[in-house]
Parts: structure tokens; C-alpha cells; sequence
């Protein structure tokens, strides 16, 4: 008999059990198997705990329907042509020219730079390959957006060193803060290689200002960090007066090509099944590095990117349709939601930008414990509804649970309708059940 050999490499035998943020894999995992259906599964489980724009898909769908986004070419079943990075030319210049409009650039956004690949989180996962080696590390304030977890860590081996943030303060990083925490870093023996914003913030929905974007900035570059911007909810700002400030449109910067945002089509369009996201860099050596690892295995497929392309080039309709209906729609639903909220006496932060309200469920904890979080989290399970609890974004503080409520107002309501259902049930304490 042939001596035993195993199935995997070494590699994949050695690797952490699971990828990413192993928290929100599992709740993921029960929702999807008992998701709520009208027709077919009326009484599995609600999702308003994955940050998608479900209430605009009727104005994506009538746009897309059209046929000038299905004009037939040869050219779609070919090879990738145009720039060395291997995406076509239109598709580039009319990013150039959507993100110059929504972002006001200080530097005019060229076609060389903008990196396309298949999703934004694809696209974080090559810059930490470009810019940071294994074991280095990058400054992420928290409370963060799970998916971090995977897209920085499970490929390009970089670790995430957290920024603390207190809910006095909205969650948002100050400056002593950032530099407190850098310090420690390296006291540790870190080598610390960027800063990692969400703006607006991710799960709470804040903004940052023009003064606090120059100061990170300004930060980054007396400690020789990469500056890194996700904006991938840029254009669902929705708070009454409130204006977002791109890092691309802060001037006298002292160091431009230590300064990438990130952008994609999976929030501000609801569109995270066409995987499509970028990077916008001056930094030639960080372009050169992506496109030479990216351009055969990441770029997206060229039928989603002619969609795109006509899509983002009608400015008519973005601004007299999508984008106003949009906004008015994340607006109504917002304020459904708070109603819900302090009927039964409960603190938030409201948002005035991103998909979602951060929560304080506190006063329904057994215990101020991660324990007596996953148990509350659990009660709303069994009560067929999915919200996502702070654990999942390294929140520091227990009892703060993210809520989605860019949904259609019938299933929104549906979902508070049952969170309502597991608060009056039964009081505190919840114990959890392993």
C-alpha cells in the first residue's frame, strides 16, 4: 500500500483556523440558513445586520435595464485592452471623471490613478501586499468594519493594531489619542506601516472634517505612514446640511503620494454581487506593485465594466434621480428606526452618513460583559432577526450592536417589529447557550 500524503499543502495546514472575523462568519452562517422569505420561509430570520442598500435595487434595475448598457461588442468576449493594468480605457476615464465630481480633488484624478479590481476589499487585501510586509502592522480605530479582518490580515499577513475610540467621543479618533497609541505600538516593537480611516465611519456612521483629515494626515507623515481613506460610503451621505470631505480634497498636504483612498460600487449602489472596487493613488511604486500582482487574477469582468461605465457617465440621472431618491429614502428609514429606538428608551449615535445606526443596548445586559452581549445577540436570533453586536467590530465598550436600515420599509418594519418582540418577551439576564 502507497504510503500516506496529504491532500493539502503545508501551507493551508499551518494557516489559523478560519479567515477573517470568525464572529460575524458565524452569524452569517445562521442567518443564511434560515433566511427570511415571504413566500417560502415566512418566519426564518430578518437581515438587517449586512450593510446593503437594499432600497434602491428598483432604481438600479430600471437604469441597468436600458439598452445603451447592453450595446453588444466584440471587444467584451477579448482580452482586457487599454493601460498596462489591463482595464479599458472608457471604464477608467469615466471613474476619473465620477470620482473627480464627487470627491473634489486638489490634484486633477487621472485615468493612471485609479486602480480597478474585483471588489474593494480585493483591493485593500494588494495594497497591504505593496505597502506592508508579514507581521507588520497598520493602525485601524475601532469600533471597525469586520471585513478588515480578512481583507488585511488572512492573505498579506498584516496585523491590525487597534486605536481604541470611546462612545464619548462618537468613536472617533483624536489626535493624542493616534499618537498614544503609535507610541505603545512601538514600544512593543510594531512596525507600523499606515492608518486606516473609514470615513464616514463604519459602524457608526460619523464623518471627519477638513481640520481633522489635514491633522491625521499630518500625522501620518511625521510618523511615516501610509494615509488610507476607505470612502466607500461617499455617496450615501444623508444627514440634514451635511457635507462630505474627501482625503483627496485636502490641500497643502506635505506628502500626496502617502495619501490612497479606497472606493467601490458594492454601498453607495448596492451592488456588491458585481465586485467591483479601486484604489486612487499618486504613489507611482504602490500603482506598479498592484498592477503588475493584479492585472491577470483581480480585475473585474468586462460586461460588468461597460454597465458601469454608462451607468456613472449619465450625470442626468445621478443627480435629478438616484442620488436624490437615495438620500430621501436612507433619511425616512432613519428616522422609522429611531422611533423604534426611543420608544423603548434606548441611547444611540446618529448617523449622518453609512447605511446603519450603532445602537447602546446595554440596559438589557445581565452584565457589562462580551458574554452577556453574545447572549443578547442570541435572544434576537431566536427572535428571527439579525442585527450584528459590537464584538464583531472590536468595539470596546459591550452593548452596542450595529442595526441596518437601508432596507424596503415593509421588511424594516418586520425586523423591528421582532427586536421590539425580544426586548418585551423576556427581561434581562440572558444567558447564552454554547
Amino acid at each position: 500500500m502507497a504510503e500516506s500524503w496529504s491532500y493539502v499543502s503545508n501551507r493551508f495546514a499551518t494557516e489559523p483556523e478560519g479567515f477573517g472575523n470568525a464572529l460575524l462568519l458565524d452569524a452569517f452562517n445562521k442567518y443564511d440558513g434560515n433566511a427570511y422569505d415571504e413566500q417560502n420561509n415566512p418566519e426564518g430570520i430578518v437581515s438587517i445586520g449586512v450593510s446593503h442598500n437594499g432600497y434602491v435595487l428598483d432604481l438600479i434595475q430600471e437604469r441597468l435595464s436600458r439598452p445603451d448598457c447592453h450595446q453588444w461588442s466584440q471587444q467584451l468576449v477579448r482580452y482586457p485592452s487599454g493601460n498596462p493594468s489591463g482595464y479599458s480605457e472608457k471604464f477608467t476615464a469615466a471613474l476619473s471623471q465620477f470620482l473627480t465630481w464627487r470627491t473634489k480633488p486638489v490634484w486633477p484624478i487621472e485615468r493612471s490613478d485609479i486602480l480597478v479590481q474585483n471588489g474593494t476589499g480585493t483591493t485593500l487585501d494588494c495594497f497591504c501586499h505593496a505597502a506592508c510586509d508579514p507581521r507588520d502592522y497598520i493602525l485601524v480605530p475601532t469600533p471597525y468594519y469586520g471585513g478588515f479582518d480578512l481583507d488585511i490580515c488572512s492573505r498579506a499577513k498584516v496585523k491590525i493594531y487597534p486605536v481604541d475610540c470611546s462612545s464619548d467621543n462618537n468613536y472617533l479618533p483624536t489626535i493624542k489619542l493616534l499618537e498614544d497609541t503609535l507610541s505603545k505600538a512601538r514600544r512593543e516593537g510594531c512596525n507600523v506601516r499606515a492608518l486606516l480611516i473609514a470615513n464616514p465611519t463604519n459602524p457608526v456612521g460619523m464623518m471627519f472634517s477638513r481640520d481633522q483629515i489635514r491633522e491625521m494626515i499630518q500625522f501620518c507623515h511625521r510618523n511615516q505612514l501610509h494615509y488610507v481613506s476607505d470612502e466607500i460610503y461617499m455617496n450615501s451621505v444623508h444627514g440634514q446640511g451635511a457635507q462630505f470631505i474627501s482625503a483627496l480634497s485636502i490641500d497643502n498636504i506635505p506628502d500626496p503620494n502617502a495619501v490612497h483612498v479606497l472606493w467601490g460600487f458594492s454601498k453607495d449602489f448596492g451592488m456588491p454581487g458585481f465586485q467591483v472596487g479601486c484604489l486612487v493613488s499618486h504613489c507611482q511604486p504602490i500603482k506598479d506593485y498592484m498592477i503588475k500582482r493584479s492585472t491577470l487574477f483581480q480585475h473585474p469582468a468586462s460586461y460588468v465594466r461597460q454597465m458601469l461605465t454608462t451607468m456613472i457617465n449619465d450625470r442626468e440621472w445621478l443627480e435629478n434621480v438616484y442620488f436624490p431618491a437615495c438620500h430621501m429614502r436612507l433619511r425616512e428609514n432613519l428616522e422609522l428606526t429611531i422611533e423604534m429606538l426611543e420608544k423603548n428608551g434606548l441611547s444611540y449615535i446618529r448617523p449622518v452618513g453609512g447605511l446603519y445606526i450603532f445602537v447602546n443596548f446595554s440596559k438589557f445586559l445581565s452584565a457589562s460583559t462580551r458574554e452577556a452581549e453574545l447572549a443578547l445577540w442570541d435572544k434576537f436570533l431566536d427572535a428571527g432577526v439579525y442585527i450584528t453586536p459590537g464584538e464583531a467590530f472590536h468595539c470596546t465598550e459591550p452593548g452596542w450592536f450595529r442595526l441596518i436600515f437601508a432596507e424596503e420599509p415593509s421588511l424594516l418594519r418586520l425586523a423591528l417589529q421582532r427586536l421590539q418582540g425580544a426586548l418585551d418577551t423576556s427581561p434581562p439576564p440572558y444567558k447564552r447557550v454554547k
